[in-house]
């Protein structure tokens, strides 16, 4: 997993029901994929790593790690507001934005999943939903569990 990376969760002391989450490190260099698949993204991303947040809830009727399922956006909506390498440093990349849930969450019922992914070259490209992705491999996850001292 990618080094040199950091991850802050923070909430609003006015806004309870929202969460400032910032991830930060050494932005990577590495060469951009070669993709020659037959249906290309509509979105190409212009870096050779996307960072990805998702919102998880806690589903007491499985027990374990995979009692987690990620929520739609009308329990809890995940907005950036940066993404990229910072202004006048192009060796550190910043991705930053907001959780603004519904309701305010319940202590142990929700978690942030935090992931970097690079891309990777290929002939062929990943259908996630409705959308075409191009390939890619986990390279920084870090899990945080919405406890009372961060919801509290």
């Amino acid at each position: 997993l990618t080094p040199d990376r950091s991850a802050t969760v923070t909430v609003d002391p006015h806004h309870t029901r929202v969460l400032r989450v910032t991830v930060s490190g050494v932005a990577p260099r590495g060469p951009k994929p070669i993709v020659q698949p037959e249906v290309l993204p509509k979105h190409l991303c212009p870096r050779p790593t996307r960072i990805r947040l998702r919102v998880q809830e806690h589903d007491e009727t499985i027990g374990g790690d995979l009692s987690w399922k990620d929520v739609a956006p009308a329990i809890a909506k995940v907005s950036a507001f940066a993404d990229g390498r910072t202004p006048g440093n192009p060796d550190i990349v910043i991705w930053s934005g907001t959780v603004t849930f519904k309701e305010n969450p319940a202590a142990g019922k929700f978690r942030l999943v935090i992931e970097e992914h690079e891309f990777i070259s290929s002939t062929y490209t990943v259908q996630e939903g409705r959308s075409v992705q191009l390939p890619s491999r986990l390279v920084y996850a870090e899990i945080f569990p919405l406890d009372d001292a961060l919801v509290s």
